[in-house]
């Protein structure tokens, strides 16, 4: 098996040797710069990556990505997407290598960032696939089908202690009439991080209109009516939470993370039997989709969740 470890830079001299010495079991590491004016492009030759330069404009995330992408060789089976603030753990290429499978198209790793751990889909196949999304983006396949996806034990560190404020990108969009679905999505979450809650209501609505009944855009519409149960519930109005998290499961009803959510609303209502009911049935979903997810939902408080209630429900 062959790994690159590909990577978008700008100004990013101070980074090099960390990332370069995290990546040092990679048989290619491959480097777009985006228009860097310190020695970014200089130390990261000399460690020996691959560099090249080309100006983003207007600024995509996606479009960056893509075009990392199109560097790595085309006789890599698999590849790591990094940024500069980011580090491999030692021993991972074993972990990888141990858990890929042939017919799998991502493994989720471990992020850590700022104390708190979650999974990414930072690894897959180096062909067949493409970035979407401004920001927030996401790696998908050219042919639109849902990928195999796998977990693995790989562990990415995130090491910048600065938070990125992307609304302004994402209105830029907007107004630029380049605006989907997803770009209303994450502007919401931008919104919802600065306690907007109806702006954020707005730019949700406005996502599920522009969704359409892909199993991606029904899921994206599950996710949606998810994080207004999240607003409703930080306006204290729990008929809305219902409401929402109802529409949620009805949307995507394969997807964990609606029941989940629902089982523990029904929990703080005091309906343990509704509460049982939803946690056992999203328990029961283990196909964990790339994207948008809720790591709460596959850690071990699910299960916990279905064993209170049934306890209450025979106590």
């Amino acid at each position: 098996m062959k790994i690159a470890i590909y990577t978008i830079a700008k100004d990013e001299a101070e980074n090099v040797e960390r990332f370069m010495n995290s990546c040092q079991e990679a048989d290619e590491v491959v480097v777009l710069d985006t228009g860097s004016k310190d020695d970014t492009v200089k130390l990261f030759k000399e460690k020996g990556a691959r560099v090249e330069q080309k100006i983003i404009e207007p600024w995509r995330f996606d479009t960056a990505r893509n075009e990392a992408l199109k560097m790595v060789s085309e006789d890599i089976d698999v590849c790591i997407s990094l940024d500069l603030d980011e580090e491999l753990q030692k021993g991972w290429r074993a972990k990888l290598e141990q858990a890929w499978k042939n017919d799998l198209d991502y493994l989720s790793c471990l992020l850590l960032d700022k104390g708190t751990t979650s999974f990414r889909p930072r690894i897959h196949r180096r062909h067949g696939y493409k970035w979407i999304n401004a920001v927030h983006e996401l790696p998908v396949p050219h042919d639109g089908r849902e990928p195999k996806t796998g977990v693995c034990d790989v562990t990415i560190k995130h090491c910048s202690e600065s938070e990125n404020n992307y609304e302004p990108i994402l209105t830029q969009l907007i107004e630029r009439g380049e605006a989907t679905a997803d770009t209303y999505v994450q502007r919401a979450a931008e919104w919802m991080d600065q306690k907007e809650w109806d702006k954020a209501l707005m730019d949700i609505d406005k996502s599920i209109e522009l969704s359409d009944d892909s199993p991606r855009g029904r899921r994206r519409k599950a996710f949606a009516h998810l994080d207004k149960a999240k607003i409703f519930k930080e306006k204290d109005n729990h008929y809305e939470i219902i409401r929402e998290l109802l529409r949620a499961v009805a949307e995507s009803p394969e997807t964990r993370e609606p029941w989940i959510y629902l089982a523990d609303a029904y929990n703080a209502l005091g309906n343990y039997p509704m509460a049982y009911g939803a946690g056992y049935t999203g328990l029961n979903i283990i196909n964990r989709p790339i994207g948008a997810t809720e790591d709460i939902c596959w850690s071990e408080y699910p299960k916990k969740l279905v064993d209170e209630a049934y306890k209450k429900i025979i106590s």
